[in-house]
């Protein structure tokens, strides 16, 4: 199914400026005041099971997420407590290049955030947003062969595991239209 306007500069416009929420967890845009936590946040767990580099500058932050911003095929989301707006993360849904139904989902938690949920929440409010109001019909994640963790996250919120790619195993998340079957 090809996805119908989601080039339309407004629509774009919407989706990124939306604020998606749920229970603990909200979802919301990156402000170039969050690259300096950005930056921080990231510790030797996020190093080892994504490929954010450790040497990331501020400065560097700083332009991604205006590029993010303005980007027509990536949404990406701080991970945030609802209660006080604490950043716990990074979440981000990429469109795949050749098919726009089709969309990968990336994310990594800061320590304080791990544990608690807040992945399994977020990647759940993404993949529902997506499915909804951009029309995706499947999301996909990857993860590390040895990454039990983000396999169980994906397990639990209904992802099939496809594939084996080198060390990753991909899972894949499809859109319930109700038509299918």
């Amino acid at each position: 199914m090809q996805t119908t306007g989601w080039k339309d500069s407004s629509m774009i416009r919407q989706t990124k400026t939306v604020t998606l929420r749920q229970g603990q967890v909200i979802l919301r845009q990156w402000q170039i005041e969050d690259a300096g936590w950005y930056v921080d946040a990231r510790d030797e767990e996020v190093f080892t099971w994504t490929t954010e580099r450790s040497d990331l500058t501020l400065l560097e932050t700083e332009q991604a997420i205006q590029c993010v911003n303005e980007n027509d095929t990536v949404f990406s989301f701080a991970i945030a407590d609802s209660a006080n707006d604490q950043l716990l993360g990074n979440i981000a849904l990429m469109r795949d290049e050749t098919d726009s139904a089709t969309g990968e989902v990336m994310y990594w938690l800061a320590s304080q955030a791990r544990g608690r949920g807040v992945a399994t929440t977020a990647v759940q409010l993404l993949a529902e947003w997506a499915f909804a109001k951009l029309g995706f019909e499947h999301i996909t994640l990857q993860t590390h062969i040895d990454n039990v963790r983000s396999q169980r996250i994906a397990e639990r919120l209904g992802f099939q595991r496809t594939t084996l790619r080198n060390e990753n195993v991909l899972f894949t998340l499809t859109a319930n239209r109700g038509d299918s079957q």
